[in-house]
């Protein structure tokens, strides 16, 4: 699974960045870093809100993961319905209910196998912490800003697109392999296989059947819209 993956890190190590760091170095404008930063905010948020109860009940020994996805979904939608980062509802609830299933599920799969793992700050196990919450957030706040870029890009009257790879030694050799590529607005960009409209789209499982989260957790580039 794409987050089970990205938590393989060193637990030792602190996983998410502070968010000023982390959306600061992308080449980005002020607004869309902001954007960004306010959207990890409230991620966060209900992330903490969702580990805290989840956390409760795996210390009671009464988990209820039915409950548990309602209540996460309830709290995502209540927080986003009235963003622009899809162009569909039929969208914005798929989206839901993939990253509620993805999150859950990982959640409680590495709190089986890791009990004992903790945070950097060995306060709480790391997969119910304050670091994983950021560290998802911040993710999922670029993958969503990406999809809201692009739909106002649309709505702007741009017609072409440059994918720009983030510049460091670190960026995916995939990613490098699209990077200065342009293409007309609504065409998809292959990136390993992933057919994908900009960096970290999630609808590119809508297009291929499948879902490509090493081409999309963590993603650090971005798009030049013309």
């Amino acid at each position: 699974m794409a987050i089970q993956d990205f938590d393989k890190l060193n637990i030792l190590q602190r996983h998410s960045m502070p968010y000023d760091d982390y959306f600061g170095d992308m080449l980005l404008t002020d607004k869309q870093k902001k954007k960004r930063k306010d959207t990890a905010l409230i991620l966060e948020d209900v992330l903490a809100i969702i580990f805290e109860v989840l956390y409760a009940q795996m210390v009671m020994g009464m988990v209820d993961e039915v409950e548990i996805k309602q209540q996460f979904i309830y709290e995502l939608y209540d927080a986003f319905s009235q963003r622009d980062f899809f162009d569909s509802d039929e969208q914005f609830e798929e989206y839901l209910i993939m990253i509620v299933n993805e999150i859950i599920d990982t959640t409680l799969a590495n709190m089986e196998k890791h009990p004992n793992d903790y945070d950097y700050k060995g306060e709480k196990p790391y997969w119910v912490s304050e670091d994983r919450a950021m560290f998802i957030a911040e993710d999922q706040a670029n993958i969503l800003c990406n999809n809201s870029d692009y739909l106002e890009a649309i709505a702007e009257g741009k017609t072409h697109k440059i994918w720009m790879a983030y510049p460091d030694d670190n960026v995916r050799a995939t990613h490098v392999e699209v990077n200065g590529v342009e293409l007309p607005i609504t065409d998809y960009f292959d990136v390993g296989g992933a057919r994908m409209l900009f960096p970290g789209d999630v609808t590119s499982k809508l297009s291929t059947g499948k879902y490509y989260p090493q081409e999309t957790i963590r993603c650090r580039c971005t798009i030049k819209y013309i």
